[in-house]
C-alpha cells in the first residue's frame, strides 16, 4: 500500500460535495450522499459494512460533537473577561 501524501479531515464536509468539472474548470456542487457514494470503492476496509447514509449520518453526529465543543469553549472563554 502507498502511503499519501496527505490527509484532509473534512470536517463540515465542505471538500467532499465539489469536483472540478473536466471541461471548463468550475466546481461541480454534489450532495453529501452522491460524494460519499463517488468515494465508496476507494475505501479499503469496512467491517462494519457502513454505506453512505451511515457514513453521513456518522459524520454528521461527529460535526454536530465538534461545534457544540466549540460552543462550550466559547462561552468559557466569554466568562473569563
Amino acid at each position: 500500500m502507498k502511503r499519501p501524501k496527505m490527509i484532509i479531515f473534512d470536517a463540515g464536509k465542505t471538500l467532499i460535495n465539489y469536483l472540478p468539472k473536466i471541461d471548463d474548470k468550475e466546481m461541480l456542487y454534489l450532495s453529501t450522499i452522491d460524494a460519499i457514494e463517488k468515494l465508496m470503492p476507494y475505501i479499503t476496509s469496512n467491517p462494519n459494512h457502513y454505506d453512505a447514509q451511515d457514513i453521513n449520518r456518522l459524520t454528521n453526529e461527529i460535526l454536530k460533537n465538534i461545534l457544540n465543543a466549540e460552543k462550550h469553549i466559547l462561552k468559557s472563554t466569554i466568562k473569563l473577561y
